[in-house]
């Protein structure tokens, strides 16, 4: 069916919306929380999972962990926000008062671009609830009240949709799918319905004068394509043949919608929220919570859970519809119950914190209070043989009968000495045993009671005086029975310690149960999980196996599913094998929807489960509770460099100085409170995944590489994210550690190799050539110091000793003679000698020349004591042409005797060899030379110059040759000194 204009009427029947009912336990948020206000208008979830709220203060979005709120300063253009809407883009609009739009996406808010187009178009701005809609071309409908239904394209062009002041109220269908109503005016009208062409209208009678309160509209539609709308506290209905149905409500409705099973929820002003299963309202309502609250709208979310927004008391969330819980507002004399009894007429007798006992039957609470003494507390109750309910207190024991309470003497007249006090026996588990008789376990034993007389006391007629927290009977008529220090078995009046044969049983038992299925004997513990015995064997299940707890408080066996109640939860226990062990363990806390995880006891009754807690009695049906399901979506919801928010994208790059990385994360599964598990690994750091209850990472010193971080959450049934949450980023190395730089390096070094390989090729073949003309100079060096000149002269010398037969000066002669000769063509087939090679050589050369010329000159070699001669080295044949033009052209020249002074002293990491002689002078000697005409020209000097030179260029040494020309004060020459400088290595 196509709809395209209602106008309704109002006026019908009304029912009253109080009934007796339990309360669930919903988890309240409100501005101590982080909501911005306590007045909300809306709450809706969006496609990625958050949940958003409108309320009078901006909006918040909320993840599970904390809000996020947006105003005016983030740019809301108004902070009062009506309604929230997703559009077919994902972009989040905010409807606000003042009517002015905006929207959210990509992480920021945008302002409607035709805001002011709007403004100028409407009298008095004020949306109405649940009328906005974009469609996929982007066109805005909006719903004002008062106004009539505006159209809005993406160009900006406005429309009036069925704008007709005969017309009060207009509803339009957009797309068949979303209605949006309107009223035309606020004059409170009496009207007329008449149906002509498919389209609804009601027309005015008359006008009354204008009424100060716009009554709230909402409409809404289900599967059938049947309209359901409001208008002030009535609502209607209009099939698909166009006939309206209506009932009226004691309060001012506020609010529409289906969930998911299309279960009709109905809000209220100052009358909370109605319930009506398949949507039906005019049966009576399922569920009514929130009484006396305004409810301003409902959402169940993608976990099956519900929110309520207030306008006065914030929001509150329900994780599950089945979860039921009475307490004290619903009648109980106390929150805190201590015991429960369900008798097979489904009968629920409660044992509170106090004196009284409650029957809850017919929907209805009935009291009984056992004693006047404040101070008396029931601990526990039991349903005898008789359906009669028997009563344990710390003071006594009772019996309620019909409508009578019958008080059972549970006790001799016992005195326990504490501080000169008498002491009760304080009564903590009853049990009737085969024979109809009481078993009471006290803080002194346990008694035996036949009808009201005791007939066995532990205490008084063995002495055994443990507290006994449970009793239980085995088929031989044994008891075991559970102590403050372990199992005891109570067996033909004799007590066995049966911590003695296995020392786990030392633990504190607090409840027996006898599962039929296994026929083992289960134990439930504080501190030792659930111990089960079978014959000799105990087995164990701890929290390590799945428990919520190690600490025990009550069993409950039907067939072959145990139940067990402890301090942190519920455990269904579902065994899979009679013979072995075999099971699977469900759990049940507060997030499914009890009232408190402190449970006191646990009782099943067909599918309903009872629980005594601090809270009140909770009751569910637990096959209708099922595992949640729902993978926890997850998102990267901050990424920090160097400990500073940026902008949030899936890839970075960044330089080698930024290495230190801060990941935050979040994944959305709301019933546990936002108490999830995560798993994170980055790649190119390790593969193995890690454990983590905490929303951010930090990785504070990362080497240059690619990296991929990825997390995925875990919700509270086990549940992994589909798929998980990732960013990629790069840390580039050093520029010297970057390919460009390595290939320009290689290249360069590729370059340098060449030239250096170039260079040291011609250094080579340079230095090849400089030992060859090295080796050529020092040849001609040994000829200079071997000419035949001088060999001449020297075999003349010999000749004429012999002839003036002076034998001894002729074989001294020819001694030194020979010994130089072998010094010297010794030397010369050394790159360098030591020093002392060189004066032993240059010594002989010396006296040679001074017995030849009959000792025309005397000489002295002076040797600095500093010096180390046999470890430096100079090249060979180096002094001795110096030496040589001191004697012959310095000394020989003189007419009388002349002195030649060698030194050898040590200056700065330098030697120096002084050459002086008193001869002449170069000047002089220079004058006879060119006089003379001469058929032996000297060039030891000149040779010796060139081989310095060459050796300086080879080995990058620094020797020198310095002159000096000796004068007198008159400048009259006295002598030659030549200074041959060495550098020490």
């Amino acid at each position: 069916m196509s709809y395209k204009t209602y106008i309704i009427i109002i006026g019908f029947l009304a029912i009253s919306l109080t009934v007796f009912s339990q309360s669930p336990t919903f988890r309240h948020y409100t501005v101590n929380d982080g909501l911005p206000s306590s007045e909300v208008f809306h709450v809706i979830q969006d496609s990625k999972g958050y949940i958003w709220f409108a309320t009078n203060m901006g909006v918040s979005r909320f993840n599970g962990y904390e809000f996020e709120n947006f105003d005016i300063q983030d740019g809301l253009p108004d902070n009062t926000v009506f309604e929230i809407y997703e559009d077919f883009k994902g972009r989040i609009w905010f409807i606000p008062f003042s009517c002015r739009l905006s929207y959210y996406y990509n992480d920021s808010i945008y302002q409607f671009p035709y805001n002011e187009k709007l403004i100028k178009c409407i009298k008095k701005p004020k949306p109405v609830k649940l009328s906005f809609y974009v469609d996929t071309l982007e066109t805005v409908y909006f719903g004002i009240y008062a106004e009539g239904i505006i159209k809005i394209t993406h160009k900006g062009m406005i429309e009036r949709l069925f704008y007709d002041i005969s017309e009060w109220v207009n509803i339009y269908i957009v797309d068949d799918i979303k209605p949006l109503i309107s009223s035309t005016n606020s004059t409170f009208i009496k009207q007329s319905l008449s149906v002509f062409d498919n389209i609804l209208n009601i027309k005015n009678k008359y006008n009354l004068e204008n009424h100060p309160w716009i009554y709230p509209l909402i409409a809404i539609m289900n599967q059938k394509s049947e309209l359901i709308f409001s208008n002030d506290k009535i609502i209607h209905k209009i099939n698909s043949e166009n006939h309206i149905i209506s009932k009226k409500y004691n309060e001012v409705i506020i609010w529409l919608s289906y969930d998911r099973n299309m279960n009709l929820w109905l809000g209220s002003l100052k009358g909370g929220v109605l319930y009506y299963k398949n949507g039906n309202f005019f049966s009576d309502y399922c569920k009514h919570y929130l009484i006396n609250k305004s409810v301003s709208s409902v959402l169940e979310d993608n976990e099956g859970g519900f929110w309520f927004s207030t306008l006065q008391n914030g929001v509150y969330y329900l994780p599950s519809l089945n979860f039921q819980t009475y307490t004290k507002n619903d009648g109980l004399p106390n929150n805190q119950v201590n015991s429960i009894a369900i008798g097979n007429d489904k009968r629920i007798w409660i044992g509170t914190n106090d004196s009284y006992v409650s029957l809850i039957k017919d929907s209805s609470i009935k009291i009984y209070k056992l004693s006047k003494d404040p101070s008396e507390v029931v601990s526990t109750l039991l349903l005898n043989n008789c359906n009669n309910l028997v009563v344990g207190t710390n003071r006594y024991s009772y019996l309620i009968k019909n409508t009578k309470i019958l008080k059972i003497k549970n006790n001799h007249p016992i005195t326990v000495k504490k501080n000169n006090m008498p002491g009760p026996l304080r009564t903590i588990s009853i049990l009737q045993d085969k024979t109809g008789n009481y078993l009471i376990g006290g803080t002194f034993g346990f008694t035996k009671i036949c009808g009201n007389n005791v007939i066995y006391s532990s205490f008084y007629d063995d002495k055994f005086m443990n507290r006994v927290n449970s009793i239980f009977e085995k088929e031989d008529g044994s008891l075991l029975l559970g102590c403050l220090n372990g199992l005891w078995k109570y067996e033909n009046k004799k007590y066995y310690y049966l911590g003695d044969t296995n020392k786990i049983l030392k633990t504190r038992i607090l409840d027996i149960k006898k599962c039929d299925y296994d026929n083992k004997i289960w134990l439930g513990s504080k501190g030792a999980g659930i111990l089960i015995i079978d014959n000799d064997t105990i087995y164990q299940i701890t929290k390590k196996d799945g428990l919520t707890s190690n600490s025990i408080t009550s069993l409950f066996i039907d067939k072959n599913i145990v139940w067990a109640a402890t301090n942190n939860g519920l455990n269904k226990i579902k065994l899979k094998n009679s013979k072995n062990l075999d099971y699977k363990i469900e759990t049940y806390t507060t997030i499914n929807g009890l009232a408190s995880n402190e449970i006191k006891q646990v009782i099943v009754r067909d599918s309903n489960v009872y629980l005594a807690s601090n809270e009140g009695l909770t009751v569910f049906d637990f096959t209708k509770v099922h595992p949640n399901n729902v993978p926890p979506p997850i998102y990267i919801t901050k990424f920090k460099i160097m400990d500073k928010d940026t902008l949030l994208k899936s890839y970075y790059e960044l330089p080698f100085h930024q290495n230190f990385i801060s990941i935050d994360f979040v994944g959305l599964a709301y019933k546990n409170a936002g108490n999830l598990t995560y798993k994170y690994k980055l790649e190119g750091a390790g593969n193995n995944w890690v454990k983590t209850k905490n929303t951010q990472v930090q990785y504070p010193s990362l080497s240059p590489d690619k990296y991929t971080f990825l997390v995925i959450a875990q919700n509270e049934d086990g549940v992994w994210s589909e798929k998980p949450a990732s960013v990629s980023f790069i840390i580039n190395p050093h520029f010297w550690k970057t390919w460009w730089f390595i290939l320009l390096s290689f290249t360069l070094i590729f370059i340098i190799v060449i030239f250096l390989y170039t260079v040291r090729i011609r250094n080579i073949k340079k230095r090849n050539e400089l030992k060859g003309e090295l080796i050529k100079i020092r040849q001609q060096a040994l000829s200079s110091q071997m000419n035949p000149h001088f060999i001449f002269n020297s075999l003349n010398s010999i000749q004429n000793f012999i002839i003036e037969n002076d034998k001894l000066s002729s074989n001294l002669y020819l001694s030194k003679f020979a010994s130089l000769m072998r010094k010297v063509l010794n030397n010369s087939q050394k790159q360098t000698i030591s020093l002392q090679e060189e004066i032993e050589a240059l010594t002989l050369y010396i006296e040679l020349e001074a017995m030849r010329f009959k000792d025309k000159f005397q000489f002295i070699i002076n040797v600095d004591k500093n010096l180390n001669i046999e470890l430096i080295n100079i090249p060979p044949l180096i002094l001795q042409p110096y030496v040589e033009n001191a004697i012959w052209h310095g000394l020989m020249h003189k007419d009388c005797n002349g002195l030649l002074k060698i030194d050898f002293v040590l200056e700065n990491n330098y030697v120096i060899c002084c050459i002086e002689d008193d001869g002449i002078g170069r000047e002089k000697a220079m004058e006879i030379k060119k006089k003379k005409q001469q058929t032996y020209k000297s060039l030891g000097t000149n040779i010796t110059k060139k081989r310095l030179d060459l050796f300086n260029l080879l080995h990058q040494s620094e020797m020198q040759v310095v002159f000096h020309d000796l004068k007198d004060k008159n400048g009259n020459a006295i002598g030659t000194k030549v200074e041959i400088i060495f550098s020490v290595h």
